[in-house]
């Protein structure tokens, strides 16, 4: 899928970016990062943050999804 607000992290994480709600409101852009597992048609949902997380978050989800590759039971993250 492509589309503005979606974008490829390393290792196969995908974030998907909200922006918006005007000037007014001022609202941190927060992100959903999401691993597609296509072998298992599994979509994983991973963390939500914001921008000063951004960092931290992909970090995590990088150990998420290398342990998910490597066959490691992911629930004991």
């Amino acid at each position: 899928v492509t589309a503005g607000f979606i974008h490829s992290e390393p290792d196969g994480v995908i974030a998907v970016d909200q922006k918006g709600g005007g000037r007014r409101l001022r609202l941190r852009q927060t992100r959903l990062y999401v691993y597609p597992d296509t072998k298992a048609a599994i979509v994983h949902v991973l963390a939500i943050g914001d921008k000063t997380a951004q960092k931290s978050d992909i970090d995590a989800c990088r150990g998420f999804v290398k342990k998910l590759k490597e066959g490691r039971d992911a629930k004991t993250l």
